[in-house]
């Protein structure tokens, strides 16, 4: 006996009837002879009557598209030449539906409300989330075997974590007098299980930011972190590329159950086709100097230490006729905007192949270990990030490990934050930051990063650091366009209007 699901009914006759079962995508046809049942009826003991006939008229007029009945048979083959599985006793009803399949819907309004609905019809969105689950269980089975230990790091914590970002804030039951937030990333966290002396650690789990939504964000997201004792940015760079090329193959090449996915199979093969060779890496500033130069008639600019806005201000006020708009810019854009707008028009789409940015600027980077330019005399930040076909993939660098340097990277990074130079001196009692102590620096920090500064105090060894947002990386292998293609109760608007 096996339970299916009615997908097609086709009634032939008073007595006879073909039905189009699904499981696990793969559709098997039964043929319902009541003709050819068998004369036992092993239930009832006893020789078909009236009342078995009226099951089966019963049964030819309810028999419905949703249903799930479990079916007991043997196999043969039509005249046709198809499978088909011969129902010999009358099939049992496990489970029905009370409403009529909605066929091709097309209004994302009522797919919004109602997410089954998209999952149930299209194909595509099911073989997506069996995509995402076939990379999950790569990218465990991979770090697995490279020594990585899986933990779980707090989801509602006293400070949301390490990336800069707007948090979802809350308030418990038993804590309500302390406002509680949504980790925005696991960061933090797991470098602090490092310095505990586990060297290798990663988490796969959910992250939130309260912020944009658009087809590549969602507040509420997927991210794996992995944190490596002693590694190098070019040893975690080259462990990136092993990661993407054995994933790409996984799924083009591997046989048996690896997922083959024939709709993915002209996204997957033409990455792979661009990651034989080393990828490509793109220097930060000198790589936006050369474009300025080219696109914006800016020949004599050059970046310098310090950045601050006065020193970008040419670059600033042609912002607008490299196509980055004024609202992006705001009235008042801080220098780590700046950059990262540039980057996002000027750099991200020169990444159509797998290719790396590298050497960004510390201040765009506080939690990464900084050093500075030999030629230049700017400070940048030993990290680099992966991008394909324009989007970032992964981010990764070597963690600041000095106490000292971090906690004034904290302190800067709330300055900058802040609307004006007046509010800042405020903020530092008066004083200028290169007059305070390191003890009067950290207890103008958060709690939360008190706490991970005394525990850089205690000793961080060298350490790498890799993330990647997995939605993004399940959009890029199976070609999605937006990201809520990739969730199975789609973005963040979708979950809000369930139901309504």
């Amino acid at each position: 006996m096996e339970p299916c699901r009615v997908d097609a009914v086709r009634t032939h006759g008073k007595h006879l009837i073909f039905i189009d079962l699904t499981r696990d995508e793969r559709t098997i046809q039964v043929m319902c002879n009541y003709k050819s049942f068998e004369r036992k009826d092993a239930d009832q003991g006893k020789e078909p009557g009236p009342a078995i006939e009226q099951a089966w008229e019963k049964f030819a007029k309810t028999v419905k598209p949703r249903d799930t009945y479990a079916f007991t048979g043997r196999p043969m083959t039509t005249s046709s030449g198809q499978s088909t599985l011969e129902c010999k006793r009358l099939p049992t009803l496990l489970a029905p539906s009370l409403h009529q399949r909605p066929d091709n819907i097309k209004d994302r309004q009522t797919l919004a409300r109602f997410p089954q609905l998209e999952l149930d019809q299209s194909i595509e969105k099911r073989r997506l989330i069996k995509l995402r689950h076939g990379i999950l269980k790569y990218l465990r089975w991979y770090l697995h075997g490279a020594h990585f230990v899986e933990v779980n790091t707090p989801i509602i914590a006293a400070d949301a974590g390490g990336a800069v970002a707007k948090p979802f804030v809350t308030r418990g039951n038993k804590t309500s007098d302390q406002d509680l937030f949504l980790r925005i990333a696991p960061e933090l966290e797991l470098k602090k299980l490092i310095a505990a002396g586990m060297d290798r650690v990663y988490e796969i789990g959910p992250s939130f930011r309260n912020e944009g939504l658009d087809a590549t964000h969602n507040p509420e997201f997927s991210i794996c972190e992995f944190y490596m004792a002693f590694a190098s940015l070019s040893s975690i760079m080259q462990r990136t590329e092993i990661i993407l090329r054995q994933l790409v193959e996984r799924f083009t090449v591997s046989p048996g159950d690896q997922l083959p996915l024939p709709e993915y199979l002209p996204t997957l093969k033409n990455l792979s086709s661009t990651m034989k060779e080393s990828f490509p890496k793109i220097q930060f500033l000198p790589k936006l100097e050369e474009i300025l130069h080219e696109q914006a008639e800016l020949a004599d600019f050059h970046f310098q230490q310090p950045l601050t806005t006065e020193s970008l201000q040419s670059v600033i006020d042609i912002m607008p006729k490299l196509g980055i708009k004024q609202e992006q810019i705001g009235n008042d854009p801080k220098v780590p905007h700046i950059l990262d707008l540039l980057a996002s028009h000027l750099l991200e789409p020169l990444c159509d192949k797998p290719s790396f940015i590298v050497n960004y600027p510390a201040i765009m980077s506080p939690l990464a270990k900084s050093y500075i330019c030999p030629q230049t005399g700017i400070e940048l930040s030993a990290r680099a990030e992966l991008f394909i076909h324009g989007t970032e993939v992964a981010n990764m660098y070597e963690e600041e490990n000095n106490p000292f340097v971090q906690a004034r990277k904290f302190l800067l990074q709330q300055l900058d934050s802040l609307d004006n130079t007046a509010q800042a001196l405020e903020r530092l009692g008066g004083s200028t930051l290169d007059e305070l102590s390191h003890q009067q620096i950290v207890n103008l920090l958060t709690p939360g990063q008190r706490y991970y500064i005394r525990v850089l105090e205690m000793g961080l060894p060298p350490t790498g650091g890799w993330g990647c947002g997995l939605d993004r990386l399940v959009m890029l292998l199976g070609g999605a366009k937006r990201i809520e293609e990739v969730l199975p109760f789609g973005n963040l608007r979708h979950v809000i209007a369930m139901g309504t």
